[in-house]
């Protein structure tokens, strides 16, 4: 989990693809303003995910659970 002043971001390994008309693609966002370890462990799980989908980007809302 990461958590900065009053936004709590939350994710859950293995991430899973988000495809349309999933309503969590149309969730508004919330701002990550510090970048560090369990931040650093989604990207990365991010990345895993895109390349074992032959995918060529990925937003975060695409990456749910």
């Amino acid at each position: 989990m990461i958590e900065e002043e009053n936004n709590r971001v939350e994710f859950t390994l293995p991430l899973a693809i988000q495809l349309y008309p999933s309503t969590i693609l149309r969730d508004k966002n919330k701002s990550i303003g510090v970048f560090n370890a369990d931040l650093a462990t989604l990207a990365e799980a991010m990345f895993e995910i895109m390349y074992e989908t032959s995918g060529v980007g990925l937003a975060a809302p695409q990456a749910g659970p």
